[in-house]
């Protein structure tokens, strides 16, 4: 019976992918299936994938067309059949005793998470990032990931199958950056127990230009499409603590003006992504509500004329 279902999504990961399955295949743990997902890779991932597929039975690979990390993740989630799931990126370090230790912690605990450290591999050398939780619940683990105080990454957390199937946590397919932070968000409020161990068993890979996710530039479109989509997303959970909604709304509201200001959303990309949130205008002052209060109310192009008038006269 497999006790741990390892998911490693892929895109364009040739250079790494061997040296990524063989740390997983030499663990002590052998209880495991790993789960490899290509999302249309043109650089010979595929069939490095189907290489060891043949000559490991724990290894099942799954041929997707090229549609981002969030179909990747999920595709894996679909097909495990672990008593707990682990996420790893194809190009970061996984240290030898990780999928024991976490494994025997949550079973030990009856967890249905188990955080770790990590280090953040840079070019100036690794940097210890310490994960313990301001507390245990659930709702506490999901405010200190919202507020940056825990990283929203899956690769550190090893999580119970059987209740993320529970919680009907899904990644959204319609992002492509955050989708890990928003798949947390929908199980961690229903987490019974979260344990944590204070070490470092993963190595984050920050030196090299990964493939598997979109690197969006600040000040564009795509960016913003981005920035904008996770922020509605998350609000609406009604798990979030006050203080952390009230600033995520605030934030929210900026970036309705910010796209507004610098003209990166047409007007039925703007109405569908602000729109929606009934409250936006609650969340603004001065005269940047007044901007998008005109765009709010149907008036986009009258908004973008005010917003480039007073951007004149404040130069």
């Amino acid at each position: 019976m497999v006790k741990i279902s390892v998911i490693i999504p892929l895109y364009n990961a040739s250079s790494y992918l061997h040296h990524s399955i063989d740390s997983l295949l030499s663990q002590p743990f052998q209880d495991i299936e790993i789960i490899l997902v290509d999302d249309g890779s043109t650089d010979g991932s595929a069939a490095i994938c189907d290489e060891y597929a043949k000559k490991d039975s724990r290894i099942s690979v799954f041929h997707e067309p090229h549609s981002g990390v969030a179909h990747s993740r999920q595709v894996g989630f679909e097909h495990a059949t672990g008593d707990y799931i682990l996420y790893v990126d194809a190009d970061d370090q996984v240290d030898a005793n990780m999928v024991s230790d976490m494994y025997d912690e949550a079973t030990r605990q009856q967890a249905d998470m188990v955080i770790c450290d990590y280090r953040e591999l840079t070019n100036e050398g690794e940097v210890y990032q310490k994960q313990e939780p301001t507390a245990s619940d659930g709702v506490t683990v999901l405010d200190d990931i919202v507020n940056g105080k825990l990283y929203g990454a899956l690769w550190n957390k090893l999580m119970r199958r059987e209740w993320l199937l529970e919680t009907r946590a899904c990644f959204p397919q319609e992002l492509s950056m955050r989708e890990d932070l928003i798949f947390l968000s929908q199980c961690l409020p229903f987490a019974k127990k979260i344990t944590y161990i204070p070490k470092a068993y993963y190595g984050y890979e920050r030196r090299n230009a990964t493939a598997l996710t979109s690197n969006y530039v600040n000040e564009t479109p795509s960016y913003y499409n981005q920035e904008s989509l996770w922020v509605s997303l998350i609000l609406k959970n009604q798990y979030l603590k006050k203080e952390t909604r009230l600033r995520l709304e605030r934030y929210f509201f900026r970036l309705s003006y910010i796209t507004l200001k610098y003209g990166l959303f047409d007007k039925n990309q703007w109405n569908e992504r602000f729109k929606k949130q009934t409250d936006l205008l609650s969340y603004g002052s001065g005269f940047r509500k007044a901007i998008v209060n005109l765009a709010y109310c149907g008036h986009f192009h009258i908004a973008q004329i005010m917003r480039t008038l007073i951007s004149k006269i404040k130069s």
